[in-house]
């Protein structure tokens, strides 16, 4: 009996240290946008279109100081009460070929610094397939190449959002809008 407790225990401690990502690119999850942003650009806020309650994107490109070779444009989500709960880059690649490349590239980095796995998946949404790796922990963590089926468009984006912002999003998508 001692002996599975002290197995157990152990187990405990495997799983609470394994590491999780709390943020990307120098801005963090839970983390007031005013420490990276000035007033001015934050009056530049517009309502996110998809989640419940009082969300809103912010483009902080130029404020971001630890930017990925792999992603061009960043942004975030922000509440009302301006904390961060969600960390967006994006770029727009050659073709789908590249585009998956590069997530691989992307989620072995991550899988070196985390103590993490990730979920492949494909979905077609309208006219949108959508190659995904995603991670649900604490955090949201999603790497997707988003094939635009029309065009031929492709854009790779790297996000981690906060569970409540997750909450806020399948509420407003299950809502029917």
């Amino acid at each position: 009996m001692k002996k599975l407790i002290v197995l157990c225990l152990t187990l405990i401690s495997l799983i609470a240290s394994g590491k999780e990502p709390q943020g990307l690119f120098g801005l963090y999850i839970g983390d007031s946008v005013l420490n990276h942003i000035t007033k001015a650009e934050l009056a530049e806020k517009v309502k996110t279109n998809e989640a419940k309650g009082d969300y809103y994107d912010i483009f902080v490109t130029n404020r971001v100081h630890n930017k990925s070779p792999f992603f061009n444009d960043y942004w975030v989500t922000i509440d009302k009460n301006n904390k961060i709960h969600s960390i967006t880059g994006t770029s727009n690649i050659v073709n789908l070929d590249v585009c998956l490349s590069q997530i691989n590239t992307v989620e072995g980095i991550i899988l070196e610094a985390y103590d993490i796995s990730f979920i492949s998946s494909e979905s077609t949404y309208s006219s949108t397939t959508f190659h995904s790796k995603t991670y649900e922990g604490i955090n949201y963590l999603e790497l997707n190449c988003r094939l635009d089926n029309v065009n031929n468009n492709v854009t790779s984006m790297l996000f981690l959002d906060s569970k409540q912002l997750v909450d806020m999003r399948n509420e407003y998508y299950n809502s029917g809008i």
